[in-house]
């Protein structure tokens, strides 16, 4: 997979070269760019979203505002609902969604009304690894001691279209003794529900819970994807059942992509072209950068062509492989 994204590299380049044209006919002189964010404040979603809002507007034609919009809700489905079928067709209107937009839909989950494929996407700011952590009295401490558990622990998630209801779904799958609590909007909300005592644990972005786990006492127990801050921590990958190494695949698919920008369908080409690459320039900003540093976040650029490349793999994927998805 990652070998075929980066013979797509040198695409991704010329299109942007060839774009030039369409981005000087571009102009957002006296408008207002919303950039909506698909969960509630606080979090990595939140932290990217209000990054890029905070730059964006120095590369777009006629700089224009740029100003980030909360859209929290079922995991993400709310705001990728809202860009299908609402938003403006005019490139003023933005969204950073759930990394797992395709593989929501992929698996036909209860109140998707979008087709990734025909939204545009912008670009991704970030690859992820995604990361479970407990409470510091919860006696679990690695991936082993999760699956040897007596009982139940109960997780904190946002819904049914995001990351931390599906790879609970998968680990429930396959034996991990987990019951997962829907609901929350977003990481702060999920990480509060853990410092009450409310669950036992969550799920999210390596970045978006190293505060709190600092802060509270929380403990990493392990990864889907590798977290470079944290080489010992063991990975799914180790225990997932030989039958199932296409589904993790498929399922790991959208971590590539784990801060994914998009436009809605029928924006202007010009309006298309002048945001991808104010886009791929705001992320090459050494203001944006030192920002990102500071508040520990990593940064890296995924084309639009890399990430239509990724969904077309989760949405291809067999039905055999997606029927396997949250079995017991």
């Amino acid at each position: 997979m990652l070998n075929t994204i980066k013979r797509l590299a040198l695409t991704a380049a010329l299109a942007v070269v060839g774009a030039s044209g369409a981005v000087a006919q571009a102009d957002f002189s006296g408008e207002t760019v919303n950039v909506y964010i698909r969960s509630s404040a606080g979090g990595g979603y939140d932290d990217y979203g209000r990054l890029i809002a905070r730059h964006l507007g120095k590369y777009l034609p006629g700089k224009p505002d740029v100003v980030a919009v909360n859209k929290p809700g079922a995991g993400g489905i709310v705001a990728a609902n809202y860009m299908a079928r609402q938003a403006k067709r005019d490139g003023t209107e933005i969204a950073i969604l759930d990394r797992g937009v395709a593989f929501a839909q992929r698996l036909k989950k209860p109140g998707i009304a979008y087709d990734v494929r025909e939204l545009e996407p912008i670009g991704s700011a970030e690859s992820e690894a995604y990361a479970f952590m407990v409470s510091g009295d919860t006696p679990v401490e690695t991936i082993e001691d999760l699956f040897a558990y007596d009982g139940k622990l109960r997780f904190a998630t946002t819904g049914p279209g995001s990351d931390s209801w599906r790879y609970g779904e998968l680990l429930i799958g396959w034996g991990a003794p987990i019951e997962q609590i829907g609901g929350y909007e977003g990481t702060s909300e999920k990480l509060l529900a853990v410092a009450r005592g409310e669950v036992q644990g969550t799920s999210g972005s390596y970045g978006s819970m190293i505060d709190a786990a600092e802060s509270e006492g929380f403990k990493f127990i392990g990864s889907f994807g590798t977290v470079r801050q944290l080489p010992d921590l063991g990975k799914f990958v180790t225990i997932v059942p030989e039958g199932d190494k296409a589904l993790y695949t498929v399922a790991t698919a959208s971590l590539e992509a784990g801060r994914p920008f998009f436009a809605p369908p029928g924006v202007p080409e010009e309006r298309l072209a002048a945001l991808r690459e104010a886009f791929r320039a705001a992320l090459d900003d050494p203001d944006l950068k030192a920002e990102a540093e500071l508040a520990g976040r990593d940064v890296s650029y995924l084309s639009p062509e890399e990430m239509k490349t990724l969904y077309a793999e989760i949405l291809n994927a067999p039905d055999e492989v997606i029927a396997k998805f949250g079995e017991d």
